[in-house]
């Protein structure tokens, strides 16, 4: 193995670990996290034992992430959104300083968030305020730093809403309203949604092949923003594929009216509010245009379900 170490964020998490187990085999893996003996750490360094280095510390430890980056030609950076005004950026701020200053970093792709650079013309967004504001100035923040960086090439990837929340560990957090039921074999889709909401999703694997494609062909890509989306499809649509693929639970959903009563069902507020702008401007991925520009046929749900069937066994 000849190629030099790409540094992953997130190499343990949904997207970094597609981007891990695409490149497994054919490069090294450099990344970082808290617990390098934690069960999700084990299972990314299984893929490649010889291959993939894990070092201990967060993105707070900016000497860590000089060491780790050394010798690292490309980036894959996905830093997760913070509760805390300012963590979010100054984390990926580190990232892209430490990447500049081990001098071999020619390749950038950011994992951002569909919508991103969009959300001033948000309806209401002058009354955003709180996290739902931090939210997606942080995203756009982060693009902005990434662009202005001045590395040889940069490929900013925006995934909609991800499949992966569908199942475990994700859904507890992103979905707790899909709880068993006291009596029967089925479960309850609790949502703010309405009947018509229209959800477009992808799965988090197809960001990892873009992010491959762009590490291919980064002059091809460079300076790409490509919003990535599969699917777009109603709760009581999501409910049916579900059914299918839950070993016989089956799925209903309910539609609750009101912020308070999703916290009461086991929301909490952030996830909430999300769900409010979902039904209120949602994501929007032109999937047909986006497959016939890259050539890339995009993971449906029902697709999703069946290659996922472990961790849809484990839900």
């Amino acid at each position: 193995m000849t190629e030099a170490p790409i540094f992953i964020c997130g190499a343990t998490g949904s997207q970094g670990g597609a981007l891990a187990s695409i490149l497994a085999s054919t490069r090294p893996i450099h990344t970082i996290s808290r617990d390098p003996r934690s069960q999700t750490s084990l299972t990314l360094k299984a893929m490649s034992p010889g291959t993939i280095k894990i070092f201990k510390g967060s993105f707070d430890d900016y000497d860590l992430l000089i060491s780790a980056m050394r010798g690292c030609t490309d980036l894959f950076l996905n830093v997760l959104p913070a509760f805390q005004a300012g963590i979010e950026v100054a984390h990926g701020k580190n990232v892209l300083q430490a990447a500049k200053e081990v001098g071999t970093v020619k390749t950038v792709i950011y994992s951002s968030v569909a919508m991103t650079g969009k959300h001033h013309t948000f309806p209401g967004w002058e009354n955003y305020k709180g996290l739902e504001k931090l939210y997606w100035e942080s995203k756009a923040a982060i693009e902005k730093l990434v662009a202005e960086a001045g590395f040889e090439n940069f490929v900013i990837l925006r995934p909609a809403y991800l499949m992966q929340n569908f199942l475990k560990p994700r859904v507890e957090r992103m979905l707790p309203g899909l709880i068993p039921k006291e009596k029967g074999n089925g479960v309850v889709l609790q949502t703010l949604f309405k009947p018509d909401t229209k959800l477009m999703m992808v799965d988090a694997f197809d960001v990892g092949r873009f992010a491959a494609a762009a590490l291919q062909k980064p002059e091809t890509f460079n300076g790409e923003r490509i919003e990535l989306g599969a699917e777009e499809l109603r709760m009581d649509e999501v409910a049916q594929r579900l059914s299918k693929s839950f070993k016989g639970r089956e799925v209903k959903v309910e539609f609750l009216a009101t912020v308070e009563d999703a916290v009461e069902r086991g929301y909490s507020e952030p996830v909430a509010n999300s769900q409010i702008w979902q039904r209120e401007v949602g994501y929007k991925v032109d999937v047909m245009a986006l497959e016939d520009c890259y050539g890339m046929r995009m993971t449906r749900l029902a697709e999703f379900l069946t290659k996922e069937k472990a961790g849809v066994d484990n839900t």
